[in-house]
């Protein structure tokens, strides 16, 4: 019988101790799951190290990750009871310019992941593009409009939320890591 939570906890051993960096720099940063048990997805999230634009925030995310990616009203619920406290978080949400699609205010909106759009949880009034606001930010614990997004400039600085997947996942990702440097000797 496979002791499933020591093997998460080695895969967590793994990410930590293979330190992933962000240009060149290492964080040690904790990483927290939306267990299945309770009706998550199994992913890891956390939030971004520094403060600073979208763009900033999305490069970030370790290879396999991006900016949360927000599927259902639960989801969104998790990832404000848990990051946006009291701050205004970067999520995964952006409008591509370059996309056939893109009108304003609300065309051609965007997961980073590049995941189907299922739920968005604008403010009333949003998106609204008051000015070049192509990025989305939930708002936190401090505003009138929790856990709802509103749509930025990305002149805002803030942190982002991170996801990346399930520990399975992502340990394949490190073992495909290992191979190609030992390939590269």
């Amino acid at each position: 019988m496979i002791d499933h939570a020591a093997r998460r906890s080695f895969l967590y051993a793994m990410v930590f101790a293979l330190g992933f960096g962000v240009s060149g720099r290492v964080f040690a940063q904790t990483w927290t799951e939306w267990p299945v048990s309770e009706g998550g997805n199994g992913h890891l999230y956390r939030l971004t190290v520094d403060e600073g634009t979208w763009e900033f925030a999305e490069a970030q995310a370790p290879d396999g990750g991006h900016l949360a990616t927000v599927n259902d009203a639960a989801e969104n619920q998790w990832i404000f009871d848990t990051f946006a406290q009291p701050s205004n978080i970067w999520i995964g949400f952006y409008q591509d310019l370059e996309d056939p699609d893109y009108s304003e205010p609300s065309g051609a909106w965007k997961w980073s992941s590049e995941e189907a759009v299922t739920y968005t949880n604008w403010i009333s009034g949003e998106p609204n593009d008051n000015g070049s606001e192509h990025w989305a930010q939930m708002k936190g614990s401090a505003s009138t409009w929790d856990a709802q997004w509103n749509d930025v400039g990305n002149q805002s600085a803030l942190r982002g939320v991170i996801e990346i997947p399930e520990p399975a996942t992502l340990s394949l990702l490190l073992l495909g890591s290992i191979v190609a440097l030992k390939r590269r000797r």
